[in-house]
């Protein structure tokens, strides 16, 4: 019985964190370049169950009739990106770029870590340095900002960033696999592995003026939620299951007549 406790409680952290996936998925639903998380499940090692009692023999002895296995309980292992295409709007916009295929943009923060999105909303700064909406440079193969001033540049499917004849720059995209991915803020990773250069003229390539929306579904995220919200429901009548047994046993079943 109260191993019973135990599995009920790592159902309700299981949900629990089936849920924060949900809520996190549902509130960028509008994020340009969001990839959602979904969530792995493990269950416990399994213990063997045995019964001991008499052999049915004129002298007893000692038996052991397995049972079989019994779970005790499940975790989340793993929490990671899906990273499959969204959906693409035309913007218009010179410097909205979308990714068509795998691959991420590198972009470098402030305080020199680089930072890998889908999201290709751009913009210029004061040098006239290619920038994320949050202020973050965009990068070259060779880790390097490109310089466009004030003008309204060509980018090409390579990434090559063309400004009047001139080329002044090609836009770098990686690739690496989702659990190699950690979440930085909404569309925004950091990676624990080396990511791979794409090469030029081959899949992914950039579209120019349109944006990659968030990849997350409504419907399916509703569905999932509502899923883990009804198994939370059940793990916590479980327990108060439980919880009235153990207290009939103690006042009960324990008490001297």
């Amino acid at each position: 019985m109260i191993r019973g406790f135990y599995t009920a409680a790592s159902g309700l952290l299981v949900n629990l964190r089936r849920q924060e996936a949900v809520a996190n998925n549902l509130s960028n639903l509008n994020t340009t370049g969001y990839k959602e998380d979904a969530a792995a499940d493990s269950s416990f090692e399994k213990v063997l169950a045995t019964r001991v009692g008499n052999a049915p023999l004129p002298v007893p002895l000692s038996l052991q009739t397995r049972l079989g296995a019994i779970g005790t309980g499940a975790y989340q292992d793993d929490r990671r990106p899906v990273l499959k295409q969204g959906t693409l709007t035309r913007t218009g916009e010179a410097l909205d770029l979308a990714i068509v295929g795998p691959g991420f943009f590198a972009t470098r923060e402030a305080s020199g870590q680089t930072v890998y999105t889908r999201d290709g909303h751009f913009t210029t700064n004061d040098a006239g340095e290619i920038i994320t909406s949050e202020g973050r440079v965009v990068l070259d193969a060779n880790g390097l900002s490109i310089t466009v001033g004030d003008a309204n540049p060509r980018i090409l499917r390579n990434g090559e960033v063309v400004v009047g004849e001139d080329v002044v720059g090609q836009i770098a995209l990686y690739d690496m696999p989702a659990d190699e991915l950690v979440r930085a803020d909404g569309s925004a990773f950091t990676t624990v592995g080396t990511p791979v250069l794409a090469t030029a003229g081959s899949e992914p390539r950039l579209e120019q003026g349109q944006l990659e929306q968030s990849s997350v579904e409504l419907a399916a995220e509703t569905s999932r939620l509502m899923q883990a919200s009804r198994q939370f429901e059940a793990n916590q009548r479980l327990m108060r299951e439980l919880a009235q047994n153990l207290e009939k046993a103690v006042t009960e079943i324990g008490r001297v007549g």
